[in-house]
């Protein structure tokens, strides 16, 4: 089903069956990760039913679903406006996760049965399942659950509230990261190592995949910011250019 918007907000294949909340929901997180709707621009609920050409109830409950996942805020006397992101803030944060996401793995490589690398494998499935269905929130939904799975797995109580804390700040770096559909499936295969690494009981390997990743998706998040963030000359302002320790981690690899 496809929605003829304003030209800011770009177009999506979706589903028949989606509930129209969804489909709101979709179309606009779209055009905020790809900056089609600019960070602090307010979004009225009557200018955009009349673009969707729908009452103002789904568009209402798919803002407040995009205040709950961090993409917009409700300010008071203002409104809702797209948040702002700074490069720092998505490192900072990113970097956090990544340290949790690989200790777990390096704990899961010494833990897991194989049990728990089938329940591992099943999420990696639905995540390619929802790759071919161009459905970018479950896409994020499933990176989630993945290292949640992981984290889960370990029993440390502790690490899974704090990262369940994390979550909704960092599911908007990742819908930033993987705001162009290439990235989606590199995104997959990057789990897919740690998930070998863990399933051949290597510890170590593990960890420096799981590590790699995070390092990978700071790269993918401040690559898509920079490309947001250019100016009209196509340089960026000083204090958003990305250091050369953030360059080298973009373009690090696993072994």
């Amino acid at each position: 089903m496809t929605m003829e918007l304003d030209k800011r907000i770009p177009t999506i294949e979706i589903p028949k069956q989606k509930p129209l909340v969804l489909i709101v929901y979709e179309q606009l997180l779209n055009a905020i990760v790809t900056g089609k709707l600019a960070e602090g621009e307010r979004l009225l609920e009557t200018n955009l039913a009349k673009l969707f050409g729908v009452s103002r109830q789904p568009i209402r409950e798919a803002l407040r679903m995009l205040v709950t996942d961090g993409f917009v805020e409700l300010i008071p006397y203002r409104g809702v406006i797209v948040s702002t992101i700074t490069p720092k803030e998505a490192k900072d944060t990113l970097e956090l996760k990544g340290m949790v996401e690989g200790y777990a793995a390096w704990m899961g490589a010494q833990m897991f049965g194989p049990e728990m690398i089938a329940e591992l494998e099943t999420l990696l499935g639905q995540m390619e399942a929802h790759i071919r269905a161009a459905e970018s929130r479950e896409i994020i939904q499933d990176n989630y659950s993945f290292h949640m799975k992981i984290i889960s797995g370990i029993g440390n109580e502790k690490m899974i509230k704090y990262y369940q804390g994390l979550f909704n700040s960092h599911q908007r770096y990742y819908a930033i990261g993987l705001s162009e559909q290439p990235g989606w499936q590199t995104s997959v295969n990057e789990h897919r190592l740690i998930l070998e690494k863990i399933r051949s009981r290597d510890a170590m390997e593990a960890f420096t995949c799981a590590r790699q990743h995070a390092s990978n998706t700071i790269g993918r998040v401040l690559a898509a910011l920079e490309k947001r963030r250019k100016g009209a000359d196509g340089s960026l302002p000083a204090n958003d250019r990305p250091s050369d320790d953030e360059n080298r981690t973009a373009k690090s690899s696993c072994p």
